[in-house]
């Protein structure tokens, strides 16, 4: 987690999450770039899936589109193939909800990359985003799972 989601970072999410903006994609791009490579990682980054509904009001899913300018810009290497169900949006939900909203949430298409696995979040409340797609990883075979975030609420 580079940031605290609160003040200035969580009105950058927030206009991140708003509408497509290839500045402010490359801008978390870089930020999460740099932590990636000063933690020593050679993994593969997998996004978080957005929702339905929230790919269908942004227009785009915001990770994804992260994960590809990292990848574009700093080779980082990347794996599109977590795919979300269905499900209520997270933080429509207390914290005591999370987790079991999160329970079967997610599913992978094949071709799951070997090695270890960076799972890519813009924000990381409880943590119950990050575990399903982890345990769903694991599942499919995956080895070590790790998570970047931009921010992390507390």
């Amino acid at each position: 987690m580079r940031f605290l989601y609160e003040g200035i970072v969580r009105n950058l999410v927030t206009s991140f999450k708003r509408a497509y903006n290839p500045r402010l994609v490359a801008f978390v791009a870089d930020e999460l770039a740099d932590s990636y490579v000063a933690a020593g990682w050679s993994a593969t980054v997998v996004p978080v899936p957005a929702s339905r509904s929230g790919r269908r009001t942004r227009g785009y899913d915001q990770m994804a589109a992260v994960a590809r300018s990292m990848k574009r810009r700093h080779s980082i290497p990347f794996w599109n193939g977590l795919r979300r169900r269905g499900g209520e949006q997270q933080k429509r939900l207390n914290r005591s909800s999370r987790a079991s909203n999160q329970a079967s949430m997610y599913r992978l298409r094949s071709g799951l990359p070997r090695g270890d696995i960076v799972i890519l979040d813009d924000v990381v409340t409880t943590g119950a985003t990050v575990r399903s797609c982890a345990d769903t990883i694991r599942r499919a075979g995956g080895n070590r799972c790790m998570v970047l975030s931009l921010a992390r609420d507390v």
